[in-house]
């Protein structure tokens, strides 16, 4: 009930309205934004209706005025109710009973008063267009500038969010990482152990090696300490007599052999 209500009063809009929220004929009346381009503000209700009741976007540059300070939206405004002259007259005459009824008091200061006023109507309008643009620069560089530092915050937050996207796989990659390092220990352990295993087939060769040489020496030293002694003993055992009998019998055989073969030498 109450929307349908507003929604009438929207419709039909009053001169008071229509002096306030400026007229739709003027291209820098404030006009409603679009649905899809309005900002909530924290302050917003979640069930506000944006699409009936959008906020009103307000203009950037001003629209033209009358008598040096009132918007020409409220002259328009009124032309239906009082004509042309409607406005000035209100204007006029209420500056009239002002100081008729000694609303506003004339006062020491009081020409000042219009000679600044005055002096800003005429600085407005002479110089107020280069001013203007002047302010008009130094804004969009602030803009600028702020737009920029904003692109570049959002260009870092996008990077730390790109960051931690590659972070989400890391569990995965942490896994492969263990397995590859645990494989590469157990390759470690796996070298280890044949190295001191060959060390140990060396150490233990080494040893028979060893029990081997000591086995052969007693061997050579038993067979020479036999023949030592049976030689001692043979030579104990042939006297002169038979020494020289033995010398004899080697010597005719020595000259058998040498007649035997003097022919085939």
């Amino acid at each position: 009930m109450l929307s349908r209500v507003a929604r009438s009063f929207v419709k039909q809009q009053s001169i008071l309205y229509r002096c306030v929220a400026t007229s739709s004929n003027n291209a820098n009346a404030a006009q409603p934004a679009a649905t899809g381009d309005v900002r909530r503000y924290p302050h917003d209700a979640p069930e506000r209706d944006f699409v009936n009741f959008p906020p009103l976007r307000v203009p950037e540059q001003t629209g033209k005025v009358r008598i040096g300070l009132v918007p020409d939206e409220w002259f328009k405004a009124m032309y239906d109710k009082t004509g042309v002259c409607g406005p000035y007259i209100l204007f006029w005459g209420a500056v009239a009973t002002m100081l008729s009824k000694e609303i506003f008091v004339y006062w020491a200061d009081t020409a000042e008063q219009i000679v600044f006023l005055t002096s800003v109507i005429a600085i407005s309008k002479l110089y107020g267009k280069q001013l203007g643009e002047y302010l008009d620069r130094e804004a969009d560089k602030a803009n600028k500038a702020q737009v920029a530092d904003l692109e570049n915050q959002t260009q870092e937050i996008n990077e730390k969010i790109q960051a931690n996207q590659a972070l989400e796989t890391l569990p995965e990659a942490n896994q492969l990482i263990h397995a590859a390092k645990r494989e590469a220990v157990d390759l470690q352990l796996e070298a280890s152990f044949r190295q001191r295993l060959a060390q140990v087939h060396q150490e233990v060769k080494r040893r028979l090696d060893y029990q081997v040489a000591v086995q052969g020496v007693y061997k050579r030293v038993e067979r020479e300490q036999a023949i030592n002694y049976i030689l001692g003993q043979v030579n104990k055992s042939i006297g002169p007599a038979q020494e020289k009998e033995s010398f004899q019998t080697g010597l005719n055989t020595l000259k058998a052999l040498s007649k035997k073969y003097a022919n085939t030498i």
